[in-house]
């Protein structure tokens, strides 16, 4: 309290001066019309910057609410498109049915996030924020925002592990989008960028640009979604089959966001199957 008063008393006519000024300043705006508005005006913008910066910060710290509102639309879009493209006409698809008149759901998509990955091995793996707690198992589907990216490995309660399409033992089935012609794909373990569709015969025709697209024969993927582009085609000497090498639309390095796949009749169709091959 002394060095305060100390401070005070050194200081006192500037303290006194800027108080003259303030009440000056108050008067001239108070009793004067352009000064009153010009102030209106430079305040109002004062106030607008400051408000704005408040919501920049307020957005900023929201994005992560605001991510995973996306992500449930999302994953919500890919059902109604892969449980209802077979159904709408193409012309009626921004129309969705009522509930009550929708055909029952073959797919669920479950949004997760990636939490650690790998792109550089011959092995690799993504870690997602799901599991079993959330309804996921080992055999399931995931996709990224533009592709496929990799098949559920292990599930712990909360967590899960999934093979990466850049998994050196990864088999997915896959086709050519214009001519439906299908094939294996599987990934060498030498550009993460590249990946190679197989026993594709060479009386296919097959270009650079072709859209390769998974084709349903399998329990991981619907049919038609996305996996990349042709980017080159070659034949291979004594053989009868294409050498295509395919450039993913997904860039695993970039990827944060996954949705897995539920296909409902998973189990029913794993039992059949069972059965079958029991007899």
């Amino acid at each position: 309290m002394h060095n305060l008063l100390l401070f005070l008393k050194r200081y006192n006519s500037f303290f006194v001066f800027l108080f003259l000024e303030i009440v000056c300043a108050f008067l001239i705006v108070k009793y004067n019309h352009f000064q009153r508005t010009q102030f209106l005006s430079s305040s109002g913008v004062l106030t607008a910057g400051v408000l704005n910066a408040k919501n920049n910060v307020t957005d900023y710290f929201s994005l992560k609410q605001q991510n995973q509102i996306l992500s449930e639309q999302n994953a919500l879009l890919l059902e109604q498109i892969n449980n209802n493209k077979k159904d709408i006409p193409e012309q009626e698809m921004l129309f969705i049915p009522e509930p009550e008149i929708m055909t029952p759901k073959k797919y669920e998509f479950i949004p997760a996030k990636i939490i650690d990955k790998s792109t550089l091995k011959l092995h690799n793996y993504l870690t997602i924020n799901k599991g079993s707690e959330d309804g996921i198992y080992p055999q399931m589907g995931v996709v990224g925002p533009k592709s496929i990216a990799g098949i559920v490995h292990k599930v712990s309660k909360n967590y899960a592990t999934v093979m990466s399409v850049l998994h050196k033992q990864t088999h997915i089935s896959a086709k050519i989008k214009k001519n439906n012609h299908f094939g294996s794909l599987t990934w060498d373990g030498k550009n993460e960028f590249i990946v190679q569709l197989n026993d594709v015969p060479n009386n296919v025709p097959v270009q650079k640009g072709d859209s390769i697209i998974t084709s349903g024969f399998s329990d991981f993927f619907p049919e038609d979604i996305l996996i990349g582009k042709v980017e080159s085609v070659s034949r291979l000497p004594g053989s009868n089959f294409h050498s295509i090498e395919v450039e993913l639309a997904t860039v695993f390095r970039n990827l944060s966001q996954v949705y897995i796949i539920n296909f409902k009749d998973y189990k029913e169709i794993k039992a059949l199957e069972n059965a079958t091959l029991n007899e």
